[in-house]
């Protein structure tokens, strides 16, 4: 699982970088999604086994995705700075200071919290700076408002951060209501589409379309209850299924089903990704069981987020600058920009994650023991 996991965070990376000459692991849109499967997964896990409290789950969620969320913001800012000292541009800052002065104060203050505390960057993935007023609004002129967001992949984030609100009241719900909902989900994407809306936000990044896939996770946990007292079968199934998942994320770009459909009755979702997804929900539960006591995959299973959060800074501070001085080949970019960033990750699971983790553990066995 932790593997998997790695794997996906590397696809991201490549879809932000340079191909390894010529050939793109995965695909960035199955892989965001098939994170968000996992996250139902998770939360449906820990819900059911270690939190009964909602309060107590909150803060953990959020002790262990903004810390690292504030530290890469801090290197991400001192970044920019010493790269405009140096006499080049602001880096990830550029937009921000080249475009300050159009900013309303309330525009402003948005983006400045935003940018700091994460809440209401959903929102801006939707929205331009309109020059007429300086103000972020629902048209297509002027600059859109996620080039000024400083770290622009932590759109995610909130996503997560909806769906940890939600979980614990769907979470006891029978599994019709699951489906449900998932039925309801894919109406809206459907109206969304049919409503003129195709782009990238609205069929990426609107979370009531992207429910299902965290609604699929929570599925996917379901089946792990029924077939989690029957390890060994599962472990052997768990080893193919990992071959299968692998296999179709290393060869996703070069599959193409001759299947003719009407692509926008399925809100832009292609064979391939429904089948993907189908099988990652049917055979997630055979993984975590094959996985579930290995201590190497936890441990690598913990690098896909600060790996995911960091990469844009890393290939920021590499490229193309450090690239061209060093003479490097672009086909190496993915690679190099991958090992700096799971180097960075190990340094910020040891001393910011690693302490935090602790206090978060013995919160709750003090709450455990004391009942």
């Amino acid at each position: 699982m932790g593997v998997i996991r790695l794997l996906l965070a590397f696809t991201v990376i490549m879809t932000h970088s340079h191909p390894i000459f010529g050939y793109f692991f995965g695909n960035p849109v199955v892989a965001v999604r098939a994170f968000f499967i996992i996250s139902g997964f998770y939360m449906a896990l820990i819900l059911e086994s270690k939190y009964k409290d909602y309060r107590k789950f909150f803060v953990s969620r959020f002790l262990r995705i903004y810390p690292i969320y504030l530290m890469v913001l801090i290197l991400t800012i001192l970044f920019s700075l010493s790269t405009h000292l140096l006499g080049g541009s602001w880096g990830e800052m550029q937009a921000i200071v080249s475009n300050f002065g159009q900013f309303n104060w309330f525009s402003a203050a948005w983006l400045a919290f935003s940018n700091l505390f994460v809440f209401g960057r959903d929102i801006l993935m939707f929205l331009f700076l309109n020059p007429a007023n300086g103000l972020f609004t629902y048209h297509t002129v002027g600059v859109p408002t996620s080039y000024f967001l400083l770290i622009p992949q932590a759109w995610t984030i909130i996503l997560e951060i909806v769906f940890y609100l939600i979980v614990p009241f769907i979470i006891k719900k029978r599994t019709w209501f699951i489906v449900a909902l998932i039925i309801f989900s894919l109406a809206i994407r459907q109206v969304v589409l049919s409503s003129g809306l195709n782009t990238v936000s609205w069929n990426y990044m609107f979370f009531p379309s992207e429910f299902i896939f965290f609604a699929g996770g929570i599925l996917a946990f379901r089946l792990y209850r029924r077939i989690k007292f029957q390890p060994k079968i599962s472990r052997a199934i768990a080893v193919g299924a990992s071959f299968i998942i692998v296999s179709y994320l290393a060869f996703y770009n070069y599959i193409n089903f001759d299947i003719h459909i009407n692509a926008r009755m399925l809100g832009v979702l292609l064979p391939k990704e429904i089948l993907f997804y189908l099988f990652f929900i049917l055979y997630l539960p055979f993984i975590f069981i094959l996985s579930q006591k290995s201590e190497l995959d936890r441990k690598i299973g913990e690098l896909s987020y600060p790996v995911y959060i960091t990469h844009i800074l890393v290939l920021s501070m590499i490229y193309p600058k450090l690239f061209g001085l060093l003479k490097i080949k672009n086909d190496y970019l993915n690679l190099v920009a991958f090992i700096i960033a799971v180097g960075l990750s190990l340094l910020l699971n040891k001393y910011i994650q690693g302490p935090i983790d602790n206090f978060r553990h013995t919160r709750l066995l003090k709450a455990q023991s004391s009942k």
